[in-house]
């Protein structure tokens, strides 16, 4: 299935740090271990496959991974187990279990047991185990596919096996430091196995902070313009300049934030022949209001429900195939972001309320569609304005 993640707030990837164990493709499965079930008397069924998907109410991209699959069990169930784990006195598991139509096996270890002996240190966590008991495929259950299954029923073994739990290649920021009182910079390309990390960032006057590992000086400037690619504009730059890997560390305090995050861009730029600057350019923006508060609250996200009450995760994927999207666990403000960052409309809201809401199998094959059954389904209407929005020009120094 053809699909642009957008983002998961909870987890990016499972990486495990030099010397720590974990499971690997090839290997024999541990025992499945549970307390209680739901359905209640559930066993295993022996001399079958199994994929076991480790989750958590709170986690969205696992709530994400649970309706991918669900919407295969009717297709598989015959000839693979599915089954969900999770700890019982995760948040709301009840109201969760009954909020949709379900068909795993959600098997709760209150123990943490079988979480330690498959060495799940983040979630979502996924295992393909074949009949003889042993690791065919680790991932994400939200990257099951119809055509994985089917592989792996006739081969028993998937051939694609370097998904996003295998280690990749990277790069560190190691060289080139420069202090000066209260600033640190540290630019580099030097290549290193297994970050812990792509990005981390704290954008406050009294600190400011930022780390980026292995990403490219393009979506570094991405991420320095607050992830808004749609109002980043690279004009006549060198792709091999823009697509090169780099590695930063920088921080300093006592700054105008948004002026320190065009200062950085620029340095960076100096080094690799490029400058940036902000113009204001003429185009469309949609204004996101909510009309119908009744209907939007009927959405309220299975996932976590209001996010300045608990800690949740986001995910939002765009699937184009179906020409829909699948969003939990989104305030109205970060659907507004997804929709500029994957559709490219220039998009805002007045709406204050962080509620996360989800946003199930939208109709996005084109604007006027995805705008009706957004209004129709969850009271949001879109307005257009005619307006003179900032932009961040990148461009080749002369």
């Amino acid at each position: 299935m053809n699909k642009v993640i957008l983002t998961a707030f909870l987890i990016v990837i499972n990486q495990f740090a030099n010397g720590q164990q974990r499971l690997e493709i090839g290997m024999t499965a541990p025992q499945i271990k549970f307390i209680s079930s739901f359905p209640a008397k559930y066993k295993i069924p022996k001399d079958k496959p199994i994929l076991i998907d480790f989750w958590a109410t709170w986690c969205g991209p696992c709530i994400a991974g649970l309706l991918e699959t669900n919407d295969l069990i009717d297709e598989y169930s015959d000839k693979i187990e599915f089954i969900a784990m999770t700890d019982p006195t995760s948040r709301k598991v009840d109201q969760f279990l009954h909020s949709k139509n379900f068909k795993h096996n959600f098997l709760f270890d209150s123990t943490g047991q079988t979480f330690g002996e498959y060495f799940v240190k983040r979630i979502p966590m996924a295992f393909l185990i074949d009949r003889h008991g042993i690791i065919q495929w680790i991932g994400f259950g939200c990257n099951i596919s119809r055509s994985l299954l089917d592989e792996f029923l006739l081969n028993n073994t998937v051939t694609n096996k370097n998904n996003e739990v295998q280690n990749s290649l990277t790069h560190q920021a190691t060289s080139d430091y420069l202090t000066c009182r209260d600033l640190k910079l540290n630019i580099s390309e030097k290549e290193i196995l297994n970050p812990e990390y792509s990005y981390s960032y704290n954008f406050k006057s009294d600190f400011f902070k930022f780390n980026s590992i292995c990403k490219s000086i393009k979506m570094t400037i991405y991420k320095l313009n607050n992830d808004q690619e749609n109002r980043t504009i690279f004009r006549n730059c060198d792709n091999s300049i823009i697509e090169k890997k780099i590695s930063i560390t920088y921080e300093t305090t006592n700054v105008d934030v948004e002026k320190e995050k065009l200062k950085l861009m620029n340095f960076i730029g100096n080094q690799y022949g490029f400058k940036a600057q902000i113009d204001y350019i003429d185009t469309t923006l949609w204004i996101l209001s909510v009309i119908n508060n009744n209907l939007l609250q009927k959405n309220l996200s299975i996932s976590v429900g209001k996010t300045e009450e608990f800690s949740g995760g986001q995910y939002a994927v765009r699937d184009i195939n179906s020409n829909s999207i699948k969003l939990i666990n989104l305030s109205v403000k970060l659907l507004c972001e997804f929709l500029e960052k994957d559709f490219g409309f220039f998009c805002k809201t007045t709406y204050e309320d962080n509620a996360g809401y989800d946003f199930f199998n939208v109709d996005c094959s084109d604007q006027s569609k995805l705008f009706e059954a957004l209004e129709k389904i969850y009271g949001i209407k879109a307005t257009r304005e005619d307006v003179n929005l900032p932009f961040l020009i990148v461009s080749p120094i002369k």
